[in-house]
């Protein structure tokens, strides 16, 4: 008959088991910086379109990832999602599939889709580029964000994408030395604001000097290559954006 002994460690151990397979989930749950989709099916009579099973499938991986239904007005909305492309493909009942390609999110914002669904006549499948708001009506939140692509193709003398932080309108900072040797030293002011309110964040965890709070001064930085997107928001940011400099990595 087994010990009280044995009996506890047993206990301890499945607890640790349980334990180690809840941790990965929660950490990928509240990890990184994010942004969001939402959207409104609705008809060509413009009559919205309750109960459409909408698929959310990522671009880097190619495979569905989230399903989420219409609401009776005809709205979606796909959260905290990691910044990145992704293909919307929408069903319902009498109508045509509808895929929207390349839907771009941003960390900290929310792309906002109209979706049209055609009336089926035969099997039938439709493909569109999606129909992305022109204007962020989520919240009043201003800034600039820059993608992977314009970071690496812009000059950078000595590959510290902190000098790129100033192209956002109400930011600014002093000339960079292009013989200084290193990353050199970028002070980033916002709105007349001093450099040691700024807050920053890199896959949404902070990244700010343990001795001067608000600045990059002594920390390691990501090389250009590696990163996806920033976005700097310069005003009406909420505390909910924790950061007003928020970067973003390529995945591995």
């Amino acid at each position: 008959m087994p010990s009280r002994l044995s009996r506890n460690l047993f206990s301890a151990g499945m607890c640790l088991v349980l334990l180690s397979l809840m941790l990965p989930l929660n950490l990928q749950a509240q990890g990184g910086a994010t942004g969001a989709i939402s959207g409104t099916v609705q008809d060509t009579s413009g009559a919205v379109i309750p109960n459409a099973k909408v698929g959310l499938v990522s671009a880097s991986r190619g495979e569905l990832i989230r399903t989420e239904s219409t609401n009776s007005s005809g709205l979606f909305t796909f959260n905290l999602l990691p910044a990145g492309t992704y293909t919307v493909q929408v069903n319902a009942p009498s109508f045509a599939q509808t895929l929207l390609l390349d839907v771009a999110v941003r960390v900290t914002e929310t792309t906002r889709l109209n979706v049209t669904l055609k009336a089926k006549t035969l099997e039938e499948k439709v493909e569109v580029m999606a129909d992305v708001a022109p204007v962020q009506t989520a919240d009043a939140t201003t800034g600039e964000s820059l993608g992977g692509q314009t970071i690496r193709e812009l000059p950078l003398a000595t590959r510290n994408f902190q000098q790129l932080l100033a192209l956002s309108p109400g930011a600014s900072s002093s000339l960079n030395s292009a013989a200084q040797l290193g990353r050199g030293d970028v002070r980033i002011n916002v709105n007349g604001g001093r450099e040691d309110n700024n807050n920053y964040q890199i896959d949404g965890i902070g990244a700010n000097d343990p001795t001067n709070i608000g600045e990059l001064a002594y920390t390691p930085l990501p090389s250009p290559d590696a990163i996806q997107e920033f976005r700097v928001s310069t005003s009406l940011y909420d505390a909910r954006k924790a950061a007003m400099v928020e970067v973003t990595s390529t995945p591995s």
